[in-house]
């Protein structure tokens, strides 16, 4: 017996073979590169605007603006990380970093009053504060001033001055329709005892 020969592929089959072979490649290569894009959808409701775009480095907010939502309702981006921008007429903008892993929906959050917002509001709401200091005073003469409302309008805070010339501050909080002094009257008012408020208003009215 003669020895079997091994079967000869044809010139259409090698090209056949090749066509199949580039598709498969080209198959593996399109879902491996879609592995790692991910799908961003704003959910903004028309009340203010969310944009994504490349970190800055040094500042931590956005280098180049890749979204916005007052554009486009989403977009198509490659896992990594991001900085996000939330913005609304009257409420100050916050930035915040996101790492995108999987598609992600960006919905705006509670965000704080500007201060030309908290301004607007702050002389219907002095009265009631004048009222709240004065019962912890204990009907001494004070003089009020420095009068701040924080976040949402449901924080304050204050200087007072004696009779006896000493200056003390406070902190007010709004619980329903009432404010009450939270911290204070006191020269330097301690962020470890008084975890409950945010600390940004307690540095605040310890350095005016």
């Amino acid at each position: 017996m003669y020895p079997t020969q091994p079967a000869r592929i044809s010139k259409t089959g090698l090209i056949l073979l090749a066509l199949l072979l580039a598709v498969a490649f080209s198959a593996g290569a399109y879902f491996r590169h879609e592995s790692y894009i991910k799908k961003v959808s704003f959910v903004t409701s028309g009340t203010g605007t969310i944009k994504i775009g490349t970190v800055d480095p040094e500042t931590g907010t956005i280098k180049a603006v890749l979204g916005d939502s007052s554009k486009v309702p989403s977009l198509r981006l490659h896992v990594g990380q991001y900085a996000v921008l939330y913005s609304a007429a009257g409420f100050v903008d916050r930035t915040a970093l996101v790492t995108l892993k999987q598609s992600l929906a960006l919905s705006l959050p509670t965000l704080d009053f500007s201060d030309a917002h908290l301004g607007q509001i702050k002389a219907a709401e002095t009265p009631a504060i004048s009222q709240a200091i004065a019962a912890v005073t204990s009907g001494e003469p004070v003089t009020i001033s420095d009068v701040r409302l924080y976040s949402r309008g449901q924080w304050a805070a204050a200087h007072l001055t004696t009779s006896a010339s000493d200056n003390r501050s406070v902190v007010l909080q709004k619980q329903g329709d009432t404010w009450e002094v939270v911290a204070g009257p006191a020269i330097l008012i301690s962020i470890q005892e008084h975890l409950d408020i945010p600390s940004l208003i307690i540095r605040d009215i310890n350095n005016q």
